[in-house]
């Protein structure tokens, strides 16, 4: 039933995958990588049909709170999520932007009886977080809100009205990707620019990860069906690299679904799940793609999600219940 809804929902929607354009005009022209996720498309896929059908206690009492207090109900409610960024310190937190239903006033008044501070700018109502001084939330209208520090989030609202634009080699891949996959990411520098080192650090000595440092650029995203398929693309300084990257995961890899052998059955479902792990490379561009069965990925959640199970995860343990630990060796003399 749920792979019918998800068939018809990919033949209504169409080419109306693509990231929301009036979001996009919202974000600081400067932005130097966005990440987004379609929630409708995710809803009506069959992993999100799973997950809407979970109903855990303490998730349905929150719900209901939220609900009871601002008339959002994130499962309904919830269309499009896209964040900006920039390489630190240029954005301290990164933009918000969420396409949605919301209910202004009854969250402005929730806001209020929960002590935040509201303020006025440019005749948008802006929500202060008690006790968080540079985050807020504004909702510019009933389908929008702005969430990030206070001056981005003015930055935005005042973008709203004098729309601005984001590079154009960032929007063509923006594009590219969310209209191929239901969550996505682009980044036009280096990821590890995100990870800035602590001011006056010295040499380090070489990291076995130290090629993850030739990446330039990156996308990637998630696409849901009937297999869910992750894929990321990363663009090298050159092809040797991207090949010598290529060549690196694939070791790594293979190491990994070694140790999958080994009987433990977490580490046999990483094996089982390597199987289905490809990794080449094409001119500067490296790319990693895993496929996997929705069904499969179903049934790993029931095992780790069931506390009566025989099979389950324990927590206290660190292991899945049901494997008996490796035997203890005799200590050599």
């Amino acid at each position: 039933m749920r792979l019918r809804l998800f068939a018809v929902a990919i033949l209504v929607a169409g080419s109306l995958c693509a990231a929301d354009p009036q979001l996009l005009s919202l974000a600081p022209p400067d932005t130097q990588a966005m990440a987004g996720v379609n929630v409708q498309q995710v809803s009506l896929s069959p992993i999100g049909q799973y997950l809407l059908a979970q109903n855990p206690q303490q998730t349905a009492a929150g719900l209901e709170k939220l609900m009871a207090a601002t008339g959002f109900d994130p499962r309904h409610d919830l269309q499009e999520l896209l964040i900006a960024a920039n390489v630190p310190p240029g954005n301290k937190t990164g933009l918000i932007l969420v396409r949605g239903t919301f209910d202004v006033p009854r969250i402005i008044e929730a806001a209020l009886a929960a002590g935040a501070k509201v303020e006025s700018y440019k005749g948008v109502q802006v929500i202060q977080q008690k006790g968080m001084k540079e985050q807020a939330a504004a909702f510019p209208d009933s389908t929008t809100a702005i969430i990030g520090d206070t001056p981005s989030v003015e930055a935005a609202i005042d973008r709203k009205s004098a729309p601005t634009a984001i590079s154009s080699a960032l929007a063509v891949a923006v594009n590219m990707a969310s209209t191929t996959e239901d969550a996505w990411f682009v980044t036009m520098v280096p990821p590890s620019k995100f990870q800035p080192r602590p001011a006056g650090a010295g040499a380090q000595e070489p990291s076995p990860f130290a090629i993850l440092d030739t990446v330039m650029q990156a996308n990637g995203g998630v696409k849901l069906g009937a297999n869910v398929v992750v894929t990321v693309n990363a663009i090298c300084k050159s092809a040797q690299d991207a090949a010598t990257l290529a060549e690196t995961v694939k070791s790594l890899a293979g190491m990994l679904g070694s140790v999958g052998t080994s009987g433990d059955a977490g580490q046999a479902a990483v094996g089982e799940m390597l199987k289905n792990l490809s990794i080449t490379s094409s001119g500067a561009t490296a790319t990693l793609s895993l496929s996997m069965p929705e069904q499969q990925i179903e049934q790993r959640m029931q095992m780790k999600g069931d506390p009566n199970s025989a099979t389950g995860w324990d927590v206290r343990s660190g292991r899945y219940r049901g494997v008996s630990p490796p035997p203890k060796q005799a200590p050599q003399r």
